[in-house]
């Protein structure tokens, strides 16, 4: 009885993963403020630079979920903890800002062209029903991609765009259940009460649950394959 209240059982091996779940939580949400800061103070607005420190303040959020994705398998691949979880999910950050920055900025930019349509135009019906799509394709081809360099893809950023796009459309049931568990964790954080202090699990259980499904249904196997396979100029 006394081996699981040691400094290396099982309840000492629990409480260390809870603790990296909530350190790798706290780290997204960090970078999560200066979107909120700007909703709070700002707020999407029919101006010009609202519009566009709105579109800059959710620059940090693609790193993020790469390094969340990147950090959230070490908790799953290693046995205890899998190491100081501030100091991985950073250095995730930075790897995810330099390797895939080129799609944040496309991301961005297109951002920015959405908001101008939805904002500054009076078409907002069939404007609006058009930015909700582009977002939803824009997150899951993020997915796609964190997943895929975070294993080891590496390549151009049209052949990475490729493999991620045929990953997907090879398994759509993957992508609903990425924007499904998305969706749950950022509903949660809405709860009265208690919602702020599910802000500080939710992003990690998220990220686990989408490496989880993709293990399950074969996903970075099928990517690697992708990728492997010779492209056709």
């Amino acid at each position: 009885m006394m081996k699981g209240f040691a400094h290396d059982g099982p309840l000492a091996r629990a409480l260390l993963n809870v603790a990296y779940v909530v350190a790798v939580s706290v780290s997204v949400v960090a970078c999560a403020i200066p979107y909120v800061l700007f909703e709070q103070l700002v707020g999407w607005q029919p101006t010009h630079l609202a519009v566009v420190v709105g579109v800059v303040s959710m620059l940090p959020l693609g790193p993020a979920l790469f390094a969340a994705l990147s950090t959230s398998r070490a908790l799953l691949q290693e046995r205890g903890s899998p190491g100081t979880a501030f100091r991985r999910f950073w250095r995730a950050f930075a790897s995810g800002t330099t390797s895939l920055g080129w799609y944040w900025g496309l991301v961005a930019l297109l951002a920015l062209l959405m908001a101008y349509n939805v904002i500054l135009t009076e078409n907002t019906a069939v404007v609006v029903a058009g930015a909700v799509l582009l977002a939803v394709i824009a997150i899951v081809l993020a997915v796609a991609l964190s997943c895929a360099v975070a294993t080891g893809v590496s390549g151009r950023p049209s052949a990475l765009l490729v493999v991620a796009g045929r990953s997907v459309a090879s398994r759509p049931h993957v992508a609903l259940a990425w924007l499904m568990l998305i969706a749950v964790a950022y509903a949660a954080t809405l709860i009265p009460l208690v919602g702020p202090s599910l802000a500080f699990f939710t992003p990690a259980f998220a990220a686990a649950g989408i490496l989880i499904v993709n293990t399950t249904f074969g996903f970075d196997e099928l990517v690697r394959r992708y990728a492997a396979a010779p492209v056709v100029e």
